[in-house]
């Protein structure tokens, strides 16, 4: 409910007892300027929203992201995501091409199974079924694929399956955010 302040003429919303937030520093006008301005600002809102919403994946995506080859070590992998501070590795195959992701969780397990990773290499625990994206697939899309499938990060590849980039669950949430106008300090 909005009630407006007969003292300040300031919109405010009461949303319980002794609660008021604040809505609105604009004194209220008359009726026809006020409704004019609100449909001018839902005009620009309406602009922005359609430019974040028509996104694309190169816009948002990290640019060459580290990756691993087949061949790696457990321990090597974990020294990797230590010092570069990452969730998710895309696994390359001698060519170059995603075949497989590592996530800092599936290497946590397996080097909690024993006490060294030892000759373990990273093709016997990543995820061979991976979901990747084109750079120029849409944030609509991709959103979509996240929630549905529940993934975590996405690499980005080229039309010859090499990585470009790579999205996580991050940007996804980050972007959502500012397109449904909920982030409160962007």
């Amino acid at each position: 409910m909005i009630i407006v302040s007969h003292l300040t003429g300031v919109q405010r919303a009461y949303t319980g007892e002794k609660d008021w937030r604040h809505i609105s520093d604009e004194p209220i006008t008359k009726t026809g300027e006020h409704e004019k301005e609100k449909q001018r600002r839902e005009k620009e809102g309406e602009k922005k929203k359609k430019k974040k919403v028509d996104q694309l994946a190169s816009e948002i995506m990290r640019h060459t992201p580290l990756s691993l080859g087949l061949d790696t070590t457990l321990d090597e992998a974990w020294e990797m995501i230590k010092e570069h501070k990452i969730e998710h590795l895309p696994i390359l195959s001698h060519e170059g091409k995603v075949v497989g992701l590592l996530s800092e969780t599936d290497l946590m397990k397996e080097l909690l199974k024993k006490e060294k990773g030892g000759k373990k290499q990273i093709k016997d625990i990543m995820q061979k079924h991976v979901l990747c994206a084109t750079p120029d697939t849409d944030m609509k899309t991709i959103a979509k694929v996240f929630f549905d499938e529940k993934v975590k990060a996405m690499p980005i590849v080229d039309k010859d399956s090499k990585l470009v980039g790579i999205l996580t669950d991050h940007e996804v949430m980050d972007t959502i955010m500012k397109v449904a106008s909920l982030a409160p300090w962007g």
